[in-house]
């Protein structure tokens, strides 16, 4: 990766912001941003990844990545149903559920600033984000989160448009 590229400030921030406002209105989870990373580490916690594409003023793919318990947990509290009556099927749904939400919120947010994007569906990988693609001429920014005890990492690999 060409370490020269790196993600603006304002789309890492509105990221950080979307993270802790959708996992609180949608699971009651109080969350905090605790270290980031500039390139890919055997450190970052995640066992189930959803990732969702950007296409347009922003483009490059975004990564959430949960401990598979961490997961069924969300999961439960957005469905509003017990852990164990869940399926992998129902876990996996919600990891897109939330990739989702997140990128959809931070296009909103950053509607204000200029940016016009569109984001794929959803796509589960069963794994962490160590092991997720990336596109090598787009900086990643990996921001590793605290809730509950529990870690989890988000994966930027954005640019602007023009940039690339």
């Amino acid at each position: 990766m060409n370490q020269e590229l790196v993600i603006d400030k304002t789309i890492v921030s509105e990221f950080i912001n979307a993270v802790k406002k959708v996992l609180n209105i949608t699971a009651g989870e109080d969350v905090k941003d605790q270290v980031s990373y500039l390139e890919k580490s055997a450190e970052i916690p995640g066992e189930i990844s959803a990732t969702i594409d950007i296409e347009g003023d922003l483009r490059g793919k975004v990564a959430v990545s949960f401990a598979r318990d961490y997961a069924r947990t969300i999961t439960s509290k957005i469905i509003g149903c017990d852990e164990s009556e869940l399926s992998e099927e129902d876990v996996e749904e919600g990891m897109g559920e939330i990739v989702n939400q997140v990128t959809g919120k931070v296009r909103t947010d950053l509607w204000n600033y200029g940016y016009r994007f569109n984001i794929s569906i959803p796509e589960i990988i069963n794994a962490p984000i160590s092991q997720i693609q990336t596109y090598e001429i787009i900086p990643v920014h990996i921001i590793v989160f605290k809730a509950n005890k529990s870690m989890f990492a988000v994966q930027i690999n954005v640019q602007e448009k023009n940039i690339l």
